[in-house]
């Protein structure tokens, strides 16, 4: 039985220092065997920069970028003069010349989003109203998480 409790011990300290060294990510995919396909952040700002905003927009935070390992992306938020449903169809006409496929929208009160799907990146539009003016976020995000609501799969 001591020797039982000392292999446990010792098969402990190995995934935790694992864990600690490599990271919890990589350390799940060696047991599970999920394969990463990660897209790059170059890539994402690459498709990110080809959508042009709406003329009389403005960058209330300008795009920034985050690479987290395991969730990258390009966002930021704008400021516009238009009503929700016209921003959503102007981003459906931009997205879907530049190849992205319309994976969901939802409309809710004052607001109103849509997300599209291209190379395993996602595309979101969530715009709202604010009285006079319309806010609204932009952003390419990748994850390989798919529980997340901003996953799409590689082959989308």
């Amino acid at each position: 039985m001591k020797n039982k409790h000392k292999l446990l011990y010792v098969a402990s300290a190995i995934l935790s220092i694992s864990i600690l060294l490599i990271g919890r990510e990589r350390v799940v995919r060696f047991f599970v065997g999920i394969p990463t396909q990660k897209v790059g952040l170059a890539v994402i700002k690459n498709e990110f920069e080809k959508i042009k905003i709406r003329d009389d927009d403005r960058w209330i935070e300008s795009p920034s970028a985050f690479d987290k390992n395991s969730i990258d992306g390009v966002s930021g938020n704008l400021r516009s003069n238009a009503a929700p449903a016209e921003i959503i169809s102007y981003y459906r006409s931009v997205a879907r010349g530049l190849g992205w496929i319309e994976v969901d929208s939802r409309k809710g009160g004052d607001g109103q989003s849509v997300k599209f799907c291209k190379n395993g990146v996602s595309l979101f539009v969530d715009a709202s109203n604010n009285g006079s003016t319309t806010s609204y976020y932009l952003g390419a995000v990748w994850t390989e998480y798919s529980a997340l609501e901003s996953y799409c799969p590689p082959d989308k």
